[in-house]
């Protein structure tokens, strides 16, 4: 049954949110971590994990399509509540390292790109403050803020993307496979983390309106899948630049959004004006950040506690963990290059194509009990 008090994000707002904020999460440090396993090629494994993302937004759509219910609704009843809650509490987890990942390449990004060692205290306590604050409210309490940003963001990424054209040798996209395929195949499964980005639509897809007020439909499927689309061609497009700029030594450019555009604006008189668009950037990396806490903190709603307790306790664990981890990035990193693999696969990709088979079996379910 659908809660009476549930909110919906429209079509727009969500479609606006995959199209412009889930690209970020592979634009700070996933290039050159990425280029150093595959090398030149890096845009052929991000193509390769784009192409499977957009296979598990398919699967999503088609259960978003039919069916109202939850995925904890889902597996409620094609299993049990202790199955549902254990699902979702994995996706918590999930969803908070991945935001100790993002947040600490974030902080990592800012001091570089600033050229400035800026106080944690000062920069970036209120920053884990506005995250846990709203991580107490629900999720689309920020959908008119994407409607705003959400074009704002993606014409930053066109405009740093213009700048670097000037730098760009089509000549560095080859030789293809340079490091071989064995690379590329590690590469696929070690760079899980930075991927799954449709994670949050997959956990959402419930708050998602299939009419407006007057019953008129307002063709999200079709407009999701478009937006899915334009993340494929967003991100993948990003690896292409970034390789073409920077070839044999991309793997050497950590915080690639803020390096791509820096040599067409060294000799500009204006300076480098394109620190305008790697903010605003930076600000889209820290609602991808908020989507994320916010859509943990659901994944706990099961506890039963308010969301500003959930909040609270989760935004103290993050807070630590950023602290620590931006300290010993490179551990943490391979952590999530090792261990979370096999995790994220398994949650970001296999459950979610998996779900139009438990819409199957609730359907039957239900069909059984009417008889």
């Amino acid at each position: 049954m659908i809660e009476k008090n549930r909110k919906y994000f429209t079509p727009r707002q969500m479609a606006l949110l995959l199209a412009s904020l889930s690209p970020l999460s592979k634009m700070v440090l996933a290039p050159s971590i990425i280029s150093y396993s595959v090398g030149q090629s890096s845009y052929i494994s991000v193509a390769i994990l784009a192409f499977f993302e957009l296979l598990t937004l398919g699967a999503i759509l088609w259960t978003f399509s039919k069916t109202d219910l939850s995925i904890y609704e889902l597996l409620e009843k094609a299993f049990s509540t202790i199955v549902a809650k254990v699902v979702l509490f994995s996706y918590g987890i999930l969803l908070i390292i991945k935001s100790i990942l993002f947040l600490s390449s974030q902080k990592l990004m800012m001091y570089n790109a600033l050229y400035e060692n800026i106080s944690s205290f000062i920069y970036f306590i209120p920053v884990l403050l506005l995250i846990i604050y709203a991580g107490s409210k629900t999720p689309n309490t920020l959908a008119r803020t994407i409607e705003i940003l959400g074009f704002l963001i993606l014409f930053s990424l066109f405009a740093i993307a213009f700048l670097s054209s000037t730098s760009f040798d089509y000549m560095n996209l080859f030789p293809i496979l340079d490091n071989g395929t064995s690379n590329l195949m590690r590469s696929l499964y070690t760079s899980q983390l930075w991927f799954g980005d449709f994670l949050i639509f997959f956990l959402m897809y419930h708050r998602v309106r299939k009419t407006d007020r007057t019953g008129k439909n307002e063709k999200a499927v079709s407009k999701i899948f478009i937006s899915g689309l334009v993340y494929a061609l967003v991100v993948v497009g990003f690896f292409v630049i970034f390789i073409g700029v920077f070839g044999e030594i991309a793997s050497k450019q950590t915080f690639a959004i803020s390096k791509l555009s820096k040599y067409a604006v060294t000799f500009s008189d204006l300076g480098r004006f394109d620190f305008v668009f790697i903010l605003t950037v930076f600000v889209g990396l820290i609602l991808l950040s908020i989507f994320q806490f916010q859509a943990s903190v659901s994944c706990f709603a099961f506890t039963h506690f308010k969301r500003w307790k959930i909040s609270l306790v989760l935004g103290a664990i993050l807070s630590v963990a950023v602290y620590y981890s931006s300290k010993n990035y490179s551990l943490f990193v391979a952590f999530g290059q090792t261990v979370m693999p096999i995790f994220a696969i398994l949650l970001q990709f296999v459950l979610p194509i998996l779900s139009p088979i438990l819409v199957s079996i609730v359907q039957n379910k239900e069909k059984t009990n009417e008889s």
